[in-house]
Order: structure tokens, then C-alpha cells, then sequence
């Protein structure tokens, strides 16, 4: 029997066995989850960095699409993000300095580069430069400018699709890599 094949939902056998192969189904569905998680979290104690785009001032290396290679045009600010940091600047002042010398956002990069679809975000020129103190307090709190791989900060709720946080102690951390 498949889920595919037609039962006569009106007898309790047809009822019965839709019921069994849905179960089937879901089971199925969870264990491909649990394995490719189990798989994401080897490659991660490996050190291997396992998102969809690399983090602002980094590429994804062309020879190994898991490993992340300093990115010539963007690292250079990532640098001077991380200096005005150390010499006391807030996220606030280090934004308006950002937008005065007109540096693009990391989002308009990924939307260059085709890693992302952000086109409706930069409707004019003048939005391509709008860091916000956010974005910039996540990258300086990213412990991959530490040198360090991090997977399981969030989890998602397979049922809902919440994502929510983990605690510290859950995270798969690998330093320098």
C-alpha cells in the first residue's frame, strides 16, 4: 500500500490505513530532518561554516564552499568597523560614519553578488548606505571575526517554524578556524 493508492475512505480499513500511512509519512519526514541536522552539526565540529551567504567582509572559498576566505573588497571595512569600535566609537557614531563615506550595507553586497534577493530594500541610491545599529552591534558580536565557527545559536520549532534562542552551552563552538 502507498499513500497514492486509492482507499474507499467511507470503510473503517480505508479510513484506518490513510491514518497508518500518514503516520508513516510524518515519521519519515522527521527522521530526513534529525539526519540532516546531525550532518550540519559534524560539519560544524569540523569548523566548517554552513550558511547560505558568507558573513560581511568574507567569501565563500570557490575550492570549498564551507570554509571562508577574506573578502578584498569588503574586509577592509569590517577592519575599520572593528578599530572605531576599539577606540571607543558607538554603533550610532560608527553608522553615521559608515553613511558619510557612503560604504554599503552587507545586504546590498549580497544583493550584487546574487547571494540574496534584497532588490526591493534599495529603492533609491542614498539606501544602499542605511547601516543600521544593529546590523552593526550583530557583525561585532559574530564570533566568526573571532576566527571561530558557531552553530545552534537559534533553534526552530518544527511544528511552528519559531526560531528561537539557545543557550550558550548548546552552541557547537570551534575556535580558529
Amino acid at each position: 500500500a502507498s499513500i497514492t493508492e486509492n482507499f474507499d475512505t467511507s470503510t473503517p480499513f480505508g479510513r484506518a490505513m490513510i491514518g497508518i500511512l500518514s503516520v508513516f509519512a510524518q515519521l519519515e519526514r522527521e527522521q530526513f530532518r534529525e539526519r540532516s541536522i546531525m550532518g550540519k552539526d559534524a560539519r560544524a565540529k569540523e569548523g566548517r561554516y554552513m550558511t547560505t551567504v558568507a558573513p560581511f567582509g568574507y567569501l565563500k572559498d570557490p575550492a570549498d564552499h564551507t570554509h571562508l576566505i577574506p573578502d578584498p573588497e569588503t574586509a577592509p571595512y569590517v577592519k575599520k568597523i572593528f578599530e572605531l569600535c576599539a577606540s571607543g566609537w558607538g554603533n550610532y557614531k560608527i553608522r553615521d560614519y559608515l553613511r558619510i563615506n557612503k560604504v554599503p550595507m552587507p545586504s546590498w553586497y549580497h544583493y550584487i553578488r546574487g547571494d540574496l534577493n534584497k532588490g526591493v530594500m534599495f529603492p533609491t541610491e542614498e539606501s544602499r548606505y542605511m547601516w543600521r545599529p544593529d546590523t552593526l552591534r550583530n557583525l561585532i558580536r559574530n564570533r566568526v571575526y573571532c576566527g571561530d565557527c558557531v552553530r545552534g545559536k537559534t533553534t526552530t520549532i518544527f511544528k511552528t517554524k519559531k526560531h528561537v534562542k539557545t543557550d550558550e552551552s548548546e552552541w557547537i563552538v570551534v575556535e580558529n578556524t
